[in-house]
């Protein structure tokens, strides 16, 4: 999963190691974390070693069958994929509880536990510690406080990505808040059906915004004072600079370039999309000043 922390206004980041949970609300116990949906005892028989053969025998898949059996398995397999991420989520909090068991018994001091499990993750996910942290934080918003999105996940009706989302959308709001906003959009499974990802961010954004406007409010603050220009490298000798911007500002930029690349356009340059980059990158000279200029 993406970038995710637990709920709560004034608690430290969750995705920091060695920081104390702030997944788990105080005096309260982690939900049921493995067991299958619709049965109260867990299924030990599915382990590593069968889910190694599953994916075997995924690489040995007969491909000749007829296009309503092909759409069919390409509706099961997408079932499948989110019913997986929502195990590998409830794999991830009790390796942390675990984790954090073993860390207690060993000694380690308080402000110290917790350290080192998101690498651990995401050395098992072949992903970078930082990721490793967020899918971890990720895991425990949405097993320990999102029952119902998690369900919605197991059976296959959201997206990994979409359960992504609504930890996103809910990260700002206190544990009470947050579990609403996940009993409200979730609770019937029905009402998730055929939404888009876009949809299932505005609808949890407006039920935050009716729960706790200021906390919503406070998040877009903060958002805005952590805009940056940023660059990484492409194919090809080639980087990518990405501006996070406010709305506001990304859309006049936008128009602004827009503006002067058409009158170039007009002029006989028939690549827009050239265009728009002489006029806002690195043609030298005034263009950089110009550039410089939009963004300040």
């Amino acid at each position: 999963m993406a970038a995710a922390v637990s709920s709560s206004k004034d608690q430290p980041d969750p995705l920091t190691p060695g920081e104390p949970d702030p997944t788990v609300a105080t005096g309260s116990a982690p939900s049921p974390a493995g067991a299958p949906l619709g049965s109260g005892q867990p299924c030990p028989a599915v382990d590593a070693a069968v889910v190694t053969g599953w994916i075997s025998a995924l690489a040995r898949m007969d491909h000749t069958a007829g296009d309503a059996e092909l759409k069919n398995r390409i509706s099961a397999l997408e079932d499948l994929k989110a019913a997986a991420s929502a195990a590998q989520a409830r794999a991830t909090t009790v390796f942390d509880a675990s984790q954090r068991a073993r860390q207690t018994n060993a000694g380690l001091p308080a402000d110290q536990l917790g350290k080192g499990i998101g690498t651990q993750i995401a050395l098992a996910r072949r992903q970078s510690p930082n990721q490793g942290n967020r899918h971890l934080g990720a895991a425990k918003a949405l097993v320990n406080e999102m029952p119902h999105t998690l369900t919605a996940l197991t059976l296959g009706i959201i997206t990994e990505w979409a359960a992504t989302l609504l930890i996103k959308e809910t990260a700002c709001l206190t544990l009470e808040d947050r579990q609403a906003v996940d009993a409200e959009i979730a609770a019937d499974t029905g009402t998730l059906t055929g939404f888009s990802n876009p949809r299932i961010s505005t609808e949890a954004r407006r039920i935050a915004y009716r729960l706790d406007p200021a906390a919503v409010v406070n998040r877009a603050r903060k958002a805005e004072n952590e805009r940056h220009v940023s660059c990484r490298p492409a194919p090809d000798t080639m980087t990518y600079l990405t501006a996070l911007l406010p709305a506001k500002t990304g859309v006049a930029i936008q128009a602004t370039l827009t503006r002067h690349a058409n009158t170039l356009k007009a002029a006989g340059d028939p690549l827009l999309g050239v265009a728009l980059f002489d006029l806002g990158a690195v043609s030298g000279g005034d263009d950089e000043d110009f550039l410089a200029g939009l963004l300040l």
